[in-house]
């Protein structure tokens, strides 16, 4: 069962990448994945291989830069029952986001709940929420910005929202 939702929680990844990487080649926004810090704990081999760790927690999936200059870090999640635990946002994501947002960005996490539906929810938002270790439903958390569905839709287009600049109104 383990492997099964961290399959899906994969796919969900694959499902923002996609939806980004079109968005970017529209010239819509930039984006790339932020990978986690790695420490070299050996010899450099003469194919130019070594062996590593990790070296931190993985900070949130993605930084994104929208075509109105919205600098962004988010990170994606995925409910596969029928409420989401927002302690599921790890406290150094947590913490990765308020950094951002201290330098003025805007952070948030982009999740999907089990009827597919598609969200992208505001550090502000997310903040006191994760606070309180609150567990969402579909519909529960007022304040949501967007919800989109699949229905007829290329997959890209949940995200087109960022396309009128940054979702914190700025």
């Amino acid at each position: 069962m383990a492997v099964r939702r961290i399959a899906r929680g994969l796919l969900w990844e694959e499902v923002c990448r996609n939806s980004l990487e079109r968005l970017r080649q529209d010239g819509r926004l930039y984006w790339f994945r932020n990978a986690t810090p790695m420490v070299r704990v050996g010899e450099v081999t003469k194919s130019g291989t070594f062996p590593a760790r990790y070296g931190a927690q993985a900070p949130p999936d993605y930084t994104i830069l929208t075509a109105g200059g919205c600098a962004m870090l988010v990170d994606a999640k995925d409910c596969k029952v029928g409420r989401w635990e927002v302690r599921q946002v790890k406290d150094h994501q947590m913490e990765a986001m308020r950094r951002w947002k201290d330098m003025g960005g805007t952070a948030g996490i982009f999740l999907r709940m089990p009827d597919r539906s598609r969200w992208y929810i505001r550090y502000e938002i997310l903040l006191p929420c994760w606070q309180a270790r609150d567990a969402w439903a579909v519909g529960d958390v007022p304040g949501f910005e967007w919800e989109a569905t699949t229905e007829g839709q290329p997959n890209f287009d949940w995200l087109t929202p960022f396309e009128r600049g940054c979702p914190t109104g700025r």
